[in-house]
């Protein structure tokens, strides 16, 4: 079968709503085409070498932006390699205007960048998507309308990036190049079983409301990697959260995700005084996976993990082995 694509996208935007993404462009390309057609799109247990060695190959990328999107350093390798690679064969210089090898990078906004791009990256014009990005397009849209219309827009760019031919990446110089950007990996090296119990904290339940399992299944990667035995506890926002993670796992400690899915879900701001924006307990530690913070979250101090900043997560790491107060 022909791999067409990669889908490239941040640890912690992968989820459901990537993985359906991709799939549906596979079935729309395979519908055009006539015959099986696939991409490459990297999953929670995906090495990390799978996708950056793809695009070394791949005729087209799709760039899923995010704030998380710069913030990893796997999202710019992949970068780093599709960008250097060149046409195969040159253009005849008549006929109509050929296109460039930028046309082969596929912006699309996932999600609102609200970090400056770095540095080293030239704007990115033109991305496909919705002002608030594909990711809220496909809960809104489901599968009519602006949706298939996005899905139609893709397809003409893959198409249209296969005229390129661009030259692979030599296989032996992938391994060696270095991030166009980002300072986080996928996850950081574990820190041993040791650490977990400095404080007397070996069991973590992460509490998070359903739409957002994909950062509660990145932290709880991190976290078992750091030497925790971890459970994720789906939060009824009826309920005390303290109750629900404590009798549900007997955890020792207790990491809160928050974001505007979780007030939204519980229907009340943030420390509005109802059960579900209440402090459940000395050893709650809140986490704040949107850029802007839920009103009225400031009193509970959540530690800001939306950039996946190394410094942040070890002030995660830091707050659960911190003894209680």
């Amino acid at each position: 079968m022909e791999c067409l694509f990669l889908t490239s996208h941040a640890a912690a935007d992968e989820g459901t709503w990537i993985r359906r993404l991709h799939t549906d462009l596979e079935c729309e390309l395979s519908r055009r085409l006539g015959r099986a057609v696939l991409g490459v799109v990297a999953g929670p247990d995906t090495p990390e070498s799978h996708p950056v060695r793809a695009s070394s190959t791949v005729p087209a990328m799709i760039a899923c932006l995010s704030d998380a999107y710069f913030a990893d350093a796997a999202c710019g390798r992949q970068w780093r390699i599709f960008t250097s690679r060149r046409t195969l064969v040159p253009f005849p210089r008549s006929g109509p205007e050929p296109p460039t090898e930028a046309a082969a990078l596929i912006p699309l906004l996932w999600s609102p960048c609200r970090r400056p791009l770095p540095e080293n990256v030239p704007p990115v014009h033109d991305p496909v998507g919705a002002p608030t990005g594909v990711r809220d397009l496909m809960r809104t849209s489901g599968d009519h309308g602006a949706y298939i219309d996005l899905l139609a827009a893709l397809a003409d760019r893959v198409l249209n990036a296969q005229r390129l031919a661009l030259r692979p990446w030599p296989e032996s110089d992938v391994a060696h190049m270095r991030p166009a950007f980002g300072t986080t990996a996928r996850r950081p090296a574990s820190r041993g079983p040791e650490t977990a119990g400095r404080a007397g904290t070996h069991r973590v339940a992460i509490n998070h409301v359903a739409a957002d399992r994909p950062w509660a299944n990145w932290l709880r990667g991190l976290l078992v990697d750091a030497g925790y035995r971890v459970d994720l506890v789906d939060h009824d926002p009826r309920g005390s959260l303290a109750a629900s993670s404590t009798r549900e796992t007997r955890s020792d400690a207790e990491v809160v995700v928050l974001s505007r899915n979780w007030t939204a879900a519980a229907r009340l701001p943030v420390g509005s005084g109802g059960t579900a924006g209440a402090p459940c307990g000395p050893r709650a530690v809140w986490v704040q996976v949107d850029h802007d913070p839920p009103p009225g979250s400031g009193a509970l101090r959540p530690i800001p993990l939306y950039g996946l900043d190394d410094a942040m997560i070890q002030r995660l790491l830091t707050a659960l082995r911190s003894p209680p107060t």
